[in-house]
């Protein structure tokens, strides 16, 4: 049990079965908290919604907001929004324990939730692996290549535009490709 609250802990202890609405505000103070330098700054507005049971707690997560990253590319500081919709879910039990990635175990005397890590780790996840800021998105980008999806795009339409310019030689373009010994036995036919 903690003796202080946090700004990212709700109260459970109290809370009747049903459900209840909180919201919360997340800003710069959660990235020093985590010591963080994935991000410059963060504002976003997080709705939660409890719902509370004799044996569980369902906590429904909606986190609506901007960040400020920096280019990958040039090093400007830019902003990007996001969005965020999870749930985590909580037993209660004897001890806390992590089963999986949302969901716990927490004591059934526990007086709060602090969720400060799960909303630091929601809007981690959300961020884009590339971080290019919005003037330079339009540009080609080398490593565009190296994305499977583009490459085959890019082979698929090079192929269309090479049929569109065949003069309908027909298989004499696919000699001039052949082995020269696979030439000799075509002969034979």
């Amino acid at each position: 049990m903690r003796k202080e609250q946090s700004p990212y802990s709700i109260d459970i202890y109290n809370l009747k079965n049903g459900q209840h609405q909180f919201e919360m505000q997340v800003d710069k103070a959660l990235l020093e908290y985590f010591q963080s330098d994935v991000m410059e700054d963060v504002k976003a507005k997080v709705m939660l919604t409890v719902t509370k049971t004799e044996t569980s707690l369902q906590v429904d997560i909606h986190i609506d907001g901007k960040v400020t990253l920096l280019c990958d590319r040039s090093l400007e500081a830019f902003d990007e929004p996001f969005e965020v919709d999870d749930t985590l879910y909580y037993k209660f039990g004897e001890a806390f324990e992590e089963l999986d990635d949302n969901l716990f175990v927490i004591p059934e005397n526990e007086l709060q939730i602090d969720l400060a890590q799960a909303l630091y780790d929601f809007i981690v996840l959300s961020l884009p692996a590339k971080r290019i800021h919005p003037d330079y998105r339009d540009e080609w980008d080398e490593d565009e290549l190296l994305d499977e999806d583009y490459a085959i795009e890019i082979i698929y339409e090079g192929e269309k535009e090479d049929d569109s310019d065949d003069n309908d030689e027909g298989d004499d373009d696919d000699n001039d490709d052949i082995d020269p010994r696979w030439q000799d036995l075509k002969k034979l036919k």
